[in-house]
């Protein structure tokens, strides 16, 4: 793929993000954060567009009039403050043509996200990441070294497509342009951590409700992807996100498939790889009156440990009731 078509891609993907989020606040009626994301989504908009015309023989299909009658409609509702409308046109007319990008992009292109460079620097923040998890929690420096190497070889070993698709994972594009993972349940059934359509958005409403009463810090079972921690820190950025995962194979897919840069790299953040789920079992009696347990479901549907499976599972209202159906 040429670097400007995956440029093209990438900031595709993130405004598709911006405006989902945007529209939401609309529907909401909290204007003032809809605004914000409308102004710099229009620029981004404007940026997108000029790439799209100067390569004309790729984007043929694209209508140059087409997309200036649709900013020209974006900037007039804007000016006339009609925000009903406005979120009218950015659900049917601007996540429309967005989308389209996208699919005609994935059409022409033999295009999967990952690269080795990436992969490695991803992995090499995760192992800093679960080397300070490790040392908070194991108190003796030896043993927390021994455990902290063992990791790193986990996440040293190379990805084997074949062997993770006999045990049940499956990455796939979703239609806006970010990856999605179907893992394998305990009994057998294939089943999606994340939408396989706006996992952006998905993301966003799940952390959305995770944060409707405020904490101090959020302990979270499952990293999946990560787009749910991502939207969690876009709601929450002075909060504390622990974070729990038992299958190092989502640990390494998150690496290879997923920007999770952002979240590594964040202060804020602690990573606990968990195998047994002993330390987030030893963390929930620990908790605080200030501090959230968020259950991230699809990912508790990945958990093997039947006790861990049960502890966690208490900590979802809801869970009993749909698993008796």
């Amino acid at each position: 793929m040429r670097e400007n078509i995956r440029a093209i891609f990438e900031q595709n993907t993130e405004l598709i993000r911006r405006t989902e989020i945007a529209l939401q606040y609309y529907r909401e009626q909290q204007y003032d954060k809809a605004l914000g994301l409308t102004a710099q989504a229009i620029d981004q908009l404007r940026d997108i567009s000029e790439a799209i015309f100067s390569d004309r023989a790729y984007f043929a299909a694209v209508s140059d009039a087409s997309v200036a009658e649709m900013l020209e409609g974006l900037l007039q509702t804007k000016k006339k403050k009609d925000y009903v409308l406005l979120a009218d046109l950015f659900e049917m007319q601007l996540l429309t043509f967005l989308y389209s990008i996208q699919e005609l992009i994935l059409n022409k292109e033999d295009y999967m996200e990952y690269d080795d460079a990436a992969y490695a620097k991803r992995t090499a923040l995760m192992k800093e990441k679960l080397a300070e998890s490790i040392r908070n929690y194991e108190q003796n420096p030896d043993v927390a070294e021994r455990c902290s190497l063992n990791v790193n070889a986990l996440l040293d070993a190379p990805l084997d497509p074949e062997k993770l698709l006999n045990e049940g994972y499956r990455v796939e594009f979703t239609s806006s342009g970010r990856m999605t993972v179907a893992i394998r349940d305990r009994e057998g059934r294939d089943l999606y951590l994340h939408s396989n359509g706006n996992v952006s958005k998905e993301a966003f409403l799940l952390a959305k409700r995770w944060t409707e009463k405020p904490a101090d810090t959020y302990i979270i079972y499952g990293l999946g992807m990560g787009y749910h921690i991502e939207e969690l820190l876009y709601l929450s950025p002075d909060s504390k996100i622990e974070i729990y995962e038992t299958d190092m194979n989502i640990l390494k897919l998150s690496c290879a498939f997923s920007k999770i840069e952002t979240l590594l790299r964040d202060m804020e953040v602690q990573l606990i790889y968990d195998p047994d789920g002993e330390q987030i079992q030893k963390r929930l009696k620990e908790r605080k009156r200030n501090e959230a347990v968020c259950v991230h479901y699809p990912s508790l549907r990945n958990v093997k440990d039947e006790s861990v499976r049960e502890v966690l599972s208490g900590y979802i209202p809801w869970v009993k009731l749909i698993e008796n159906i």
